[in-house]
């Protein structure tokens, strides 16, 4: 997995256009590079105040640890919670645990550096206790660390001090000397090393602005030395943190080629150390330049520059923009941090803003009456209390708070009513989503279709559009539990393609090919699951994983993904993943397996339902009776509605174990598609009524047949495939996929049988030298024999009377081709003799006539001279002591140019003829020859 990484935002700078022409902004440090690890299992520790060259140093070393294949998660812990950050940099949600994090971060062979990590907490140590990659720290100070001495005493912990990362006398000198434009002397250079103390930040800045008198007047150094113009963006960069880079201008460009501002990936910064002592000095004048650049920055950040700047009537003027309200339910945290800053905190506006906030806090009992209490008040813009009435009642419905939400969704009527279209349609899709909630669907059904229908006159996004329509199919396959018409809605908008969005399309993969595998259509079903995985995010990947692994019935894939689902700390996935496993075993009928894994599982809804069934298998029907019964009340534990999926197989489980057709009736009626649920649940084809086989239709044809359920055989026997009969150059005859090994008297009748002969000769040809009566009394004894070989679960489907019914013969095939006259057809079909091992006067009289017919059709058939050779030589081979066919094949290949083959046929021809009659070649065929 490529990690963005900030080490790669560093990039390499051109010349600075100062005084110093030859300075490159970033020197390598060949003598603190070679001293740091790259290896997995240690820490780079670097421990030293502002402005040592601590990122830059850490820079220069992340991209040697790229070259070697890793990739870098790099972040800073005094502007982000490192989990979250973390976690962003390798594209899972922000709330994601740390066990995934570190495992992902071993998956992805990654080096994670941060920076500023005294701010960090106890991140540093989870992070090192769990995570055995190679880790980079920067701090200014001291690290409350207990994992950092563990480190130190494995000999895996490499420290870097203020002392090792200053620049040393002959650095100093050899920089001075060599980078000096006009002609510095060795004196300046140790002045400049004993002022300095070798503080990189400030040799780098005296070297660009003078000397050692600059490092007293840092900021004044620069800023004099620099147009009005760059001094006004470097104050701007220094106000805002990091400028973005839609923001840039070209004096943000000369700034950084000059070596004062670091392009990131993202935007511009300064250092720290630059901004602070920029600010400290014209703060005044910092405020200017970020008043005048409203319109050039993004609002978050404009405000934030504000609040950095202590600019409280600016700042609250700023958060009565529109703007303000996105950000309270975006960034509540840092927006409440403002919104405590800024005065007028008590206008409605600002309360506004506050509850929204709090609410994306999931804060309800501080931010509910406040939100109740302004929803009403017309001061206020119906489309911005629609905005927060909507955001409100989605986040009080998935918490399960559904009176709350009500009760929101009540006062926000009158809001409603007045709103734009897009916000309005926006507060009725959450209040669609909490009627889906709360169970009642026909409402949310209702809701959601006219949603979908007023969308485009709305003015509503095609992906917000879109995501109603899923919650629609999917509300309407909950009510009627029809996986058809939910599988051709799913049809529909994947066609849609691109307007769905990557994330929406990858949704609608996924759903699709559950369903189709659900229904039986497993080929269709896995190459959506297929298409989903490829661009799925981690949690989804796993759940199609779990999917694939139960319909492909690969029990070595379980183990590894209940781990990994472990890692996400979320019970409901770690509990389908384990219930899939077991019913996994149950579909393979592992009934001991089962019950030694469940063993270490945890009693969830769905795996109480395996157990029961295990406990079933045992014969323990009192403790199946007990965990069916616990089943449900698991299930309404989690909080979520019970949704059709649960039920379908909740109630398959109860038929399985308690029994009685009621149970089975009410599990048809959870579906139109009714008996082809069965197979898909594992309900078992032995536990149906057998005055039902219309239930069976869906099942294996095999299994079917091998139940010995005749009427449901008989049901399918269009679905049986044919009797398999050869006869061409030998004989074997088939039934369902294996040869059946007939007597040679049941070999005998079943030819007599396929060659049509009349039934009124069979005994005789059988029975030569008996009396009639007596052979006429063994055909019926032999008939009933070979029927019974035949029959199929007692089913005469391939011989009910005295004919073959329902099979697939090499004769007929022949028989068809000879009708056609489809000579290469012939040519390929004709084996051999018919039926050679049969000694019957009846099969040698169609033996003959048979070949006679092959190579009738195959002398007749010369057109072209390649395919009349052939055919010839075919049936030659039928036919070896016939010379007119001889003379026939000698004609074509003579006038094809084939001379030698010619002869060398002849000859062979002639030693047959020789050896079988006693004579050679006729004075014909000679001539034929010499001519």
């Amino acid at each position: 997995m490529t990690v963005p990484a900030q080490a790669t935002r560093v990039r390499a700078l051109p010349p600075a256009r100062s005084r110093l022409h030859a300075l490159e902004p970033f020197i390598v440090r060949e003598r603190l590079l070679d001293r740091l690890p790259d290896a997995d299992g240690f820490v780079l520790w670097l421990s030293a105040p502002y402005g040592y060259g601590k990122s830059v140093l850490l820079a220069q070393w992340a991209a040697g640890v790229e070259l070697g294949g890793r990739s870098i998660v790099w972040l800073s812990a005094e502007r982000e919670d490192v989990r979250s950050g973390i976690a962003a940099q390798l594209a899972l949600p922000t709330a994601a645990p740390w066990p995934l994090l570190l495992d992902e971060l071993a998956r992805g062979d990654c080096a994670v550096v941060i920076e500023e990590a005294e701010a960090a907490g106890e991140a540093v140590d989870v992070l090192l206790s769990g995570f055995d990659g190679l880790v980079a720290l920067a701090s200014r100070g001291e690290l409350g660390s207990l994992e950092l001495p563990r480190r130190f005493t494995q000999g895996r912990l490499v420290r870097l001090a203020e002392a090792d990362m200053a620049f040393t006398p002959a650095e100093v000198e050899r920089l001075w000397l060599q980078l000096s434009a006009d002609g510095g002397t060795q004196a300046d250079a140790h002045a400049l090393w004993r002022l300095s103390g070798g503080w990189p930040l400030a040799l780098h800045f005296a070297l660009l602005s003078g000397g050692a008198a600059a490092l007293e007047t840092l900021a004044r150094s620069l800023t004099e030395a620099l147009s009005a113009d760059l001094r006004a963006e470097l104050l701007l960069i220094a106000a805002v943190g990091e400028l973005p880079k839609a923001a840039g201008s070209s004096e943000t460009m000369q700034l950084v080629e000059r070596g004062l501002a670091q392009e990131l990936t993202q935007g511009y910064r300064l250092h720290p150390v630059v901004s602070d002592a920029l600010l400290e000095q014209d703060a005044s004048a910092a405020a200017e330049q970020v008043t005048a650049a409203r319109e050039r920055l993004p609002w978050p950040l404009w405000a934030g520059a504000l609040a950095r700047l202590d600019l409280r009537s600016e700042l609250s003027e700023a958060l009565g923009a529109d703007a303000s309200l996105l950000h309270a339910v975006s960034a509540p945290d840092t927006w409440l941090a403002w919104h405590a800053l800024a005065p007028g905190g008590d206008s409605a506006w600002r309360r506004l803003g506050e509850a929204a906030a709090r609410i994306a806090r999931t804060d309800f009992t501080t931010a509910l009456p406040e939100l109740l209490a302004l929803l009403p008040d017309e001061t206020l813009s119906a489309d911005h209390r629609a905005f927060v009435a909507a955001r409100a009642v989605a986040a009080l419905a998935a918490a399960r708070r559904l009176n709350e939400a009500e009760a929101v969704a009540a006062a926000a009527s009158r809001a409603a009513a007045s709103a734009r279209l897009s916000e309005a349609w926006t507060l009725r899709h959450a209040l669609a989503t909490l009627h889906v909630q709360k169970g009642d669907l026909a409402e949310a059904e209702k809701r959601l279709a006219s949603l979908v229908a007023e969308a485009p006159r709305a003015g509503v996004d095609p992906t917000t559009g879109l995501s109603a329509e899923m919650l629609l199919y999917l509300t309407r396959f909950e009510l009627s539990g029809d996986h058809f018409a939910y599988i051709a809605a799913m049809r529909s908008l994947v066609a849609r393609g691109p307007q769905a969005g990557p994330k929406a399309l990858t949704t609608l993969h996924h759903n699709l090919g559950i369903h189709l595998l659900a229904m039986g259509e497993t080929a269709a079903g896995r190459e959506h699951l297929l298409t989903a995985a490829g661009t799925a995010d981690r949690m989804n990947a796993l759940v199609i994983g779990m999917a694939l692994a139960y319909y492909d019935r690969d029990l070595d894939r379980f183990p590894q993904l209940l781990a990994e689902s472990r890692l996400w700390e979320y019970d409901m996935l770690t509990e389908r993943v384990a219930a899939l496993w077991l019913r996994t075993l149950r579909a393979l009928g592992e009934a001991e397996r089962a019950a030694e894994v469940a063993r270490e599982l945890p009693d969830g809804p769905f795996v109480l339902l395996e157990k029961a069934w295990e406990a079933h298998a045992a014969g323990e029907a009192a403790l199946a009776a007990d965990r069916l019964a616990r089943s449900m009340p698991a299930w309404e534990a989690q909080g979520a509605i019970v949704n059709r999926d649960y039920r379908q197989h909740l109630a398959a489980m109860s038929f399985i174990v308690l029994g009685g057709e009621e149970r089975l009736d009410a599990l048809l009626a959870l579906s139109p598609q009714r008996e082809r649920l069965l197979p898909m649940l594992l309900v078992p084809l032995a536990s149906l009524p057998r005055n039902r086989p219309e239930l069976s239709v869906h099942y294996p044809l095999q299994e079917v047949i091998n139940s010995g359920w005749e009427r449901a055989v008989t049901l399918r026997r269009q679905e049986v495939p044919p009797l398999r009969l050869r006869l061409l150059g030998g004989f074997s005859v088939g039934v369902l996929g294996e040869e059946l090994r007939l007597s040679r008297r049941h070999r005998e009748l079943l030819t007599l049988i396929a060659l049509k002969v009349p039934r009124g000769r069979w005994a005789e040809e059988l029975w030569p030298d008996a009396l009639a009566k007596h052979s006429e009394n063994n055909l019926r004894v032999q008939l009933h024999l070979l029927k019974r070989e035949l029959a199929v679960q007692g089913e005469q489907l391939y011989l009910p009377g005295d004919e073959l019914a329902h099979v697939d013969s090499d004769l007929g095939e022949l028989n068809d081709a000879l009708e056609s006259e489809d000579a290469d057809r012939v040519a390929r079909l004709y084996l051999g003799e018919l039926a050679p091992d049969v000694d019957l006067p009846a099969v040698a009289e169609e033996r003959t006539v048979l070949a006679a017919k092959v190579v009738e059709l195959l002398r007749r058939e010369v057109a072209d001279l390649d395919g009349a050779a052939r055919r010839l030589q075919r049936a030659l081979e039928i036919d070896p002591l016939n010379e007119e066919l001889l003379r026939q094949l000698l004609e074509v290949l003579l006038e094809a140019g084939r001379r030698s083959m010619a002869e060398r046929v002849a000859r062979d021809f002639g030693r047959r003829l020789e050896a079988e009659l006693g004579y050679g070649l006729s004075d014909e065929t000679l001539e034929l020859l010499a001519g």
